[in-house]
């Protein structure tokens, strides 16, 4: 998850994911679950793999051994 970057310290960040260093940003949070539950009050843009996905709030289930991510998103 990034957060606080301006637009061009995100496109810095890109070169970064190549080796992990993104990793060690104070902007970035990196966690591992299997269910993830997105919430805020404020409609924001999220964003997976460079698409916007949604604007408030959304579940994520990440199935194992699998490349297919599925999501809901819930108003």
């Amino acid at each position: 998850m990034v957060h606080d970057l301006t637009r061009l310290k995100l496109f810095l960040l890109f070169a970064t994911v190549l080796w992990g260093g993104h990793l060690k940003l104070k902007s970035v949070k990196s966690f591992k679950a299997r269910h993830l539950y997105f919430h805020t009050d404020q409609e924001i843009h999220i964003q997976a793999d460079g698409e916007i996905v949604g604007k408030q709030n959304m579940q994520v289930e990440v199935s194992p051994k699998r490349i297919k991510i599925v999501s809901r998103m819930e108003d």
